[in-house]
């Protein structure tokens, strides 16, 4: 879904939302790749508000809806 969305960047799935929060903290902080920040997309689940602009100032944004799959239930997406 992401790759199809996001065609002109890289694209590459971590699997859980720990996974994605973990790796794009640690290449971000390492300073490998000066000119681009990596960025993460991960489920809302339970998060609260605090902890998705915590999440935010990582790079690390938060879909509105608690599992990905349920994108495809918004109004907007389904019509």
């Amino acid at each position: 879904l992401y790759s199809l969305y996001y065609e002109s960047s890289l694209v590459i799935p971590k699997g859980s939302c720990a996974n994605v929060i973990q790796i794009v903290k640690g290449i971000n902080e390492s300073g490998l790749l000066k000119s681009d920040n990596v960025v993460g997309i991960i489920d809302r689940d339970r998060r609260s508000d605090t902890e998705i602009n915590n999440l935010s100032k990582n790079d690390i944004y938060v879909l509105d809806v608690a599992e990905v799959e349920n994108l495809f239930i918004l109004p907007e997406i389904f019509e």
